[in-house]
């Protein structure tokens, strides 16, 4: 044994599965609670939503009552333009032409704003063939993409009221999904992971934020997949980080247990000491003969055990010689032993790596405030461990 061992540790597969299944049923708790909290929000939206689709109708409806017109026009313009050649440019069907592309960019313009993305493949094929007249100036070689143009837009002003309810529909379906993903996200960050999972988790919160701004979500269908896409891997990191996280925490209890009935006792300091490698987890302890064990359990599923020479503050002319440390880290190592054996039974399995021997340690410092215990009570409670535990 020595005053620095890493060993590597494995948790038997029954206490894996319970560690997991206690570790779902906290996020699905905290899910619940998340759904709770956000009900109210969620349905002030929807009323939002229930109000712009009432407009749209009444939009709609509008458009209809003079469609009429527009179909009067539309019949007129065709039969028109029925005889129109490619091949021969004379100017009464050039004026026709114009007029129709005059007509058909008014007619655009009618169309619902929260309509326009939605049908934004068709109306591209109309404006296409529009623009080329333009630019032809009007020449009869257009008049049949033109003429197929109009009767295209008639369509689809016709067809407004199912597309009106495909649109409802996809935005009441995009908006479920991502309010889905805003509540496991939440959910999660209750949970208080580690830096660079809730740093992650924040992030595709404020993408969700941003979709749920926009006034036209279904024009954002490809960012809601790909959010989709990127949420579940996040969770799926998150859930796995989580279960390592509760492997470590039981296996520190475990081990705080044993040295508890040892004669250790945790050492309270402030965070700046406590801080370690991110994805650990660590804790000191006051071993019987007044100096410190540093227990780290890593992500990597490494344990290492350090012995430290305790300083009190005001007080270093008391602390312990490089000939003394050599001491106390032979009584730790017989405590070290009986560690490992302990969390053996407790159903982990370890395996010593390396460790440095008591005459090759740096002793490294650690410097306290004060101490939980007289040194003389210490001093009582170290033999008699040492007693029972030999015995």
């Amino acid at each position: 044994m020595s005053g620095s061992d890493y060993v590597r540790y494995t948790i038997s597969e029954k206490r894996r599965r319970q560690l997991e299944k206690e570790q779902r049923k906290l996020e699905e708790k905290k899910r619940r609670e998340e759904e709770e909290k956000r009900r109210k929000e969620a349905e002030e939206r929807r009323k939002r939503q229930v109000e712009e689709a009432r407009q749209l109708r009444e939009e709609i409806k509008r458009l209809r009552e003079i469609g009429w017109r527009r179909n009067k026009t539309a019949t007129h313009v065709k039969s028109q333009m029925k005889g129109v050649s490619s091949a021969v440019s004379i100017q009464p069907e050039r004026e026709t032409i114009k007029e129709t592309v005059k007509k058909i960019r008014e007619s655009l313009k009618t169309i619902p704003e929260r309509l326009r993305a939605y049908l934004s493949e068709s109306l591209k094929g109309i404006e296409e063939k529009v623009e080329a007249a333009e630019e032809g100036d009007y020449n009869a070689m257009h008049g049949e993409a033109v003429r197929l143009a109009w009767e295209r837009l008639n369509e689809i002003l016709g067809g407004l009221d199912k597309y009106a309810e495909e649109w409802e529909r996809l935005r009441e379906d995009f908006n479920a999904r991502i309010e889905e993903l805003a509540i496991s996200l939440n959910a999660a960050l209750c949970l208080e992971p580690e830096k660079d999972l809730r740093e992650e988790a924040e992030s595709l919160l404020e993408r969700i934020k941003r979709l749920q701004e926009e006034d036209d979500i279904v024009s954002h269908g490809n960012d809601v997949s790909e959010l989709e896409k990127a949420c579940s891997e996040f969770l799926v990191r998150f859930h796995n980080a989580m279960i390592k996280k509760e492997e470590r925490e039981f296996l520190m209890n475990s081990v705080r247990e044993v040295l508890d009935e040892m004669g250790y006792q945790v050492l309270e300091l402030p965070p700046d000491q406590m801080a370690g490698i991110p994805g650990s987890t660590g804790a000191f302890f006051l071993t019987p003969d007044r100096e410190a064990v540093r227990v780290t359990i890593g992500a990597d599923n490494g344990m290492q055990f350090q012995l430290f020479r305790l300083v009190t503050e005001g007080k270093e002319e008391e602390a312990s010689t490089r000939e003394e440390m050599i001491d106390k880290c032979r009584n730790w190592c017989e405590d070290y032993s009986k560690v490992l054996e302990a969390i053996k039974e407790k159903g982990f399995q370890v395996e010593e790596e390396w460790n440095i021997q008591p005459e090759d340690m740096e002793y490294q410092d650690l410097t306290v405030s004060q101490l939980p215990a007289s040194e003389e009570e210490a001093g009582v409670r170290g033999e008699e461990t040492r007693k029972r535990m030999r015995r």
